[in-house]
């Protein structure tokens, strides 16, 4: 499975985001090269199964975390590097929490995991992808809570204020 997007931030709120996922190697009847990629949300028959799925995945790693703590942000940071020093796969997505500039409607100066690809030792953000209406709605929920801990952080406001869906 490849071109997950992670959206948010990513040892926070976040949000996975399957609809650019692709499925490859799927045995099934209809068979190309080992690089043929099927839509994975197109292959799964019950949505609320793979979101709760999820869900119950995120839970699951974020207590296992306590028992390798420094395992998963080290394989992460490899993961990153070799990218950024020998290029991400150029059809692949890789989500890295970046200082936002605005892509995705998601407000400046805020550090929120988006889609990126590496290339020649730089990495530029994909945003070229088409977000969906619920996708959209999440990110405007992420990122208000993030700029709400921001504020906080820099106490210009004394709590967070919650979000009020437009």
């Amino acid at each position: 499975v490849k071109d997950v997007i992670v959206w948010g931030n990513i040892t926070g709120s976040n949000y996975i985001d399957l609809s650019h996922a692709k499925l490859y190697g799927y045995d099934c009847a209809i068979w190309g090269p080992p690089t043929y990629p099927r839509s994975l949300l197109n292959m799964i028959r019950d949505s609320e199964w793979i979101h709760s799925e999820i869900l119950s995945a995120q839970s699951t790693l974020s207590s296992q975390v306590s028992h390798c703590t420094g395992m998963l942000p080290a394989h992460a940071v490899a993961t990153v590097l070799q990218y950024w020093y020998h290029d991400s796969p150029s059809d692949e997505i890789v989500s890295v929490g970046i200082l936002s500039e605005g892509q995705f409607c998601i407000p400046e100066e805020i550090i929120f995991s988006m889609p990126v690809r590496f290339q020649n030792g730089n990495w530029e953000v994909i945003t070229e992808l088409e977000i969906n209406e619920t996708t959209q709605k999440v990110l405007e929920r992420l990122s208000h809570e993030l700029v709400q801990e921001k504020l906080v952080a820099l106490k210009e406001i004394e709590e967070m204020r919650p979000y009020e869906a437009e």
